[in-house]
């Protein structure tokens, strides 16, 4: 009864054009590194086109829209991007996931080639320990973003 009563009502929503500016790229450190002393430590701050130019970047990013994602960060200067559909909206990664990026990032360093698992803000604050964990494998960079409102509120 209470579920058609909802479906019944017109629900309101804001509607809001946004976009994700990047702004800043850290690197994880791995849970066992000797200097973390508190939360602050477990990261390292990386100029953000130095730390994605000519990197083979997989993508652990569980997004709304991925395709927009993959674009800006090969604008940004990135050699490759993987993953970007692997994952819906807040969708956690599973250990498949995990391992399957693990396998790929060290595939690309044993030939040589700079690469590293991404994530977004969101993902780092779901699965903080589960990418620490994979930070003492192969390199994670968290993209640290603004958000840019590209038009008005409207209700619909």
């Amino acid at each position: 009864a209470v579920l058609s009563s909802l479906c019944s009502q017109r629900l309101h929503a804001t509607v809001v054009r946004s976009q994700m500016v990047p702004r800043a790229v850290l690197r994880l450190k791995p849970p066992h590194y000797q200097g973390v002393r508190s939360a602050n430590d477990m990261s390292e701050s990386l100029p953000i086109g130095d730390a994605l130019h000519g990197v083979h970047l997989v993508c652990l990013t569980g997004i709304a829209c991925p395709q927009a994602l993959m674009r800006q960060l090969l604008s940004m200067g990135a050699s490759f991007v993987s993953g970007t559909s692997a994952l819906y909206d807040h969708q956690q990664c599973g250990e498949a996931e995990l391992k399957h990026a693990e396998t790929e990032v060290t595939n690309e360093l044993s030939r040589g080639r700079k690469a590293a698992v991404l994530i977004t803000q969101k993902d780092y604050a779901r699965q903080r320990d589960d990418f620490h964990q994979l930070a003492a494998n192969v390199p994670v960079y968290v993209l640290v973003s603004d958000v840019k409102v590209l038009s008005e509120p409207s209700i619909d």
